[in-house]
């Protein structure tokens, strides 16, 4: 009966949801609650602005999802599409720029960073509703209510890449190889962006450092390195054309995340998906904070990706024999640490249930 309801309430509207990405990257974040929707008979609607991956735009029509995407699907014309709700992982977004007609237009985070230190000041301004990631979100949101005079949702549903993540880790240790059960120990290195940086630092020196003290190294740059590649970046293509190490992109895939033992960072998100999926420490170098917003301490809260680093493992200084010294440190503690079983509890609501809660939120906003 309250699926018969809630079907009625729809039907005036052409789409149920659509889940709108400003680019092809954002739909990572959004890909398990759109499939949860569809499985459940809402009609939806997957908007990209520009070139979904060949296999990804398979793999929607193949379960009969509509997808429009390209370089001519721009804001307006995706705009102009009829929906309830507008689901979105893209950041920045309004109905100024955005002109939905959408009841709600919600946000998806596509990081388990906080909201007021590396993203522009009113970068969530214009969202009537967020889905929480964890409860540092939810804190944000209320405390940017608060400052500005806003009236923005703050519901607590999880992290959408979570769900894929976890998903993909139970068939990678169904099907792992024994090239990696090797003995060496896996570093990760995974830079974020920014004007300081571990890429750009000291990126090549520091694999070279790990190579030579008989460590298996991974490089896993954040995509916007591979816009417009460093001279750091070129290094280490040519380390990779060498077999001294892998370079892993985000846009590819995330299977060094399921084997590497120790990460090694900066302020990316991926640290608190390494540390939520894996149990495993992180080396977090302390390199320039990341800033978009410059008032961002007004906010009288401290970003999760500064305050979580001592807890989910070591802060070093941005040196590379502090950062060996800190992996020597590690080694003989790389096993999960059952001490700190629950260690996602301070920045992930409902590990690995985002979509389940995601599709209860959206039953409860036509309550």
């Amino acid at each position: 009966m309250a699926m018969r309801i809630f079907k009625n309430l729809f039907n005036k509207k052409k789409y149920d949801i659509q889940f709108f990405c400003s680019c092809p990257i954002d739909e990572v974040w959004i890909r398990s609650t759109l499939f949860n929707f569809h499985l459940n008979k809402l009609k939806v609607q997957l908007s990209v602005c520009g070139d979904l991956d060949p296999k990804l735009k398979e793999l929607y029509l193949n379960n009969n999802i509509e997808v429009i995407d390209g370089i001519s699907n721009t804001f307006k014309k995706s705009a102009s599409y009829e929906c309830t709700f507008c689901i979105t992982a893209s950041s920045g977004i309004n109905r100024n720029i955005y002109k939905t007609k959408a009841y709600k237009l919600i946000h998806m985070p596509h990081s388990l960073a906080s909201f007021h230190m590396i993203y522009p000041e009113d970068a969530f301004f214009g969202y009537d509703e967020i889905f929480c990631s964890g409860p540092h979100h939810k804190a944000e949101v209320e405390s940017l209510n608060k400052k500005y005079n806003m009236e923005i949702s703050a519901s607590e549903i999880g992290y959408g890449k979570f769900d894929l993540l976890q998903e993909d880790y139970k068939n990678y240790q169904i099907n792992r190889t024994k090239k990696e059960n090797s003995d060496k120990t896996k570093i990760l290195i995974a830079p974020s962006w920014g004007s300081d940086n571990i890429l750009d630092k000291f990126g090549p020196e520091l694999s070279m450092l790990l190579i030579e003290n008989n460590f298996e190294v991974i490089f896993r740059p954040h995509p916007i390195f591979f816009n417009d590649q460093s001279s750091n970046l070129k290094k280490i293509i040519e380390l990779s054309k060498n077999n001294l190490l892998k370079l892993e992109s985000p846009l590819i895939g995330d299977e060094s995340i399921f084997f590497a033992d120790i990460l090694i960072g900066d302020y990316s998100g991926i640290n608190l998906e390494f540390a939520a999926l894996r149990n495993k420490p992180v080396i977090s170098v302390d390199v320039k904070n990341k800033v978009a917003n410059f008032n961002w301490k007004n906010l009288g809260l401290i970003p999760i990706e500064i305050k979580i680093r001592d807890y989910i493992g070591i802060l070093v200084e941005p040196k590379i024999n502090k950062i060996l010294d800190a992996i020597y440190q590690l080694e003989e503690n790389i096993q999960p640490n059952q001490a700190k079983n629950n260690i996602y509890d301070r920045f992930l609501f409902n590990k690995g249930k985002c979509s389940d809660n995601a599709l209860k939120r959206i039953y409860q906003l036509y309550k």
